[in-house]
């Protein structure tokens, strides 16, 4: 039986970054199959990206973001080959994605609330 500290795995686990954004870019195309990144499903691949990332519970919040937009860089780069397109679905990741991660982050922990009912009400009350 290992010796090994939590913090000696957390430093093992950072110094094999490169390894498991391969590992992780290989258990998304698996899960995406075929399927290719574009501007219309990027959300989605994103949220399949994060439950496979959020498996890595000895990552920090923030490295666990990081590694999602790496991840993501990695297959731009693999399913384009103009580089317009990839400059844009980079553009596009780097723009918008963090943002969107750190939103479902917010309503995953119930810090915030989005409350449909309420907003529907209040679109609707001219009609009343």
């Amino acid at each position: 039986m290992s010796n090994t500290t939590e913090k000696e795995i957390k430093v093992e686990i950072v110094d094999n970054f490169v390894n498991i954004t391969e590992r992780i870019y290989k258990e998304l195309k698996r899960l995406i199959g075929n399927e290719n990144l574009s501007h219309s499903n990027v959300i989605p691949i994103l949220l399949n990206l994060m439950q496979v990332v959020e498996h890595y519970s000895l990552l920090s919040g923030m490295q666990k973001k990081t590694l999602v937009l790496k991840v993501l860089d990695h297959l731009i780069e693999d399913q384009f080959d103009d580089k317009q397109e990839v400059d844009k679905m980079k553009l596009l990741v780097q723009m918008t994605l963090p943002t969107v991660i750190d939103t479902i982050i917010s309503i995953d922990k119930k810090k915030l609330q989005i409350n449909t009912k309420k907003g529907i009400r209040k679109l609707f009350a001219c009609c009343k």
